[in-house]
């Protein structure tokens, strides 16, 4: 399977503890894709009913999909195409750059690639993440990790190098 790691990285917030979790192929296939493990997981991990405002409630990050060669073939069954894998992880990126290229016409930037106030200046009160927020100088460190993965400047704009590598020249020129 593409994009399959065999890992979770659990993190308690309260004391800074970690540990990692490790399953086998089947689960991430069972699961696919970090909407499926996220959902997994907190089947697994909360009460029934529990308030999602709640403090003990979890926050659980699924990122990004676990890409493997279901993904073509589905496409390739319903549309008649011969994709691989390879061409259906371009077609995210292209789709993913697009998406914030047109954004960033519409002028957003950095500035606008922000959390809610409460959880960027409001500690939680209490329960297990008891005083945890993500105050901006470390969603500004994010940020810096983020974009240069994704090949943007520092401003969150995709960089006319990765554009053209995407081949989306024709966005490059609207992006100034």
């Amino acid at each position: 399977m593409h994009g399959y790691q065999g890992r979770i990285l659990h993190v308690n917030l309260t004391n800074g503890q970690t540990h990692v979790e490790t399953f086998d192929e089947t689960f991430a296939q069972t699961y696919l894709g970090g909407n499926g493990f996220a959902i997994r997981l907190l089947y697994e991990c909360l009460a029934p009913g529990i308030d999602p405002l709640a403090p003990d409630n979890m926050l659980v990050f699924g990122f990004g999909g676990m890409l493997n060669d279901n993904y073509p073939r589905l496409i390739n069954a319903v549309t008649g195409w011969n994709l691989s894998l390879a061409d259906v992880e371009r077609i995210g990126e292209r789709i993913w750059n697009l998406e914030r290229a047109f954004n960033v016409r519409e002028g957003v930037r950095r500035s606008q690639d922000v959390l809610p106030y409460r959880v960027m200046f409001e500690p939680v009160p209490e329960g297990m993440h008891q005083g945890m927020h993500c105050p901006p100088h470390e969603l500004n460190a994010m940020l810096d990790i983020y974009y240069a993965l994704r090949g943007w400047s520092p401003e969150g704009i995709p960089t006319p190098e990765k554009l053209t590598s995407l081949g989306l020249t024709e966005v490059v020129g609207p992006l100034g």
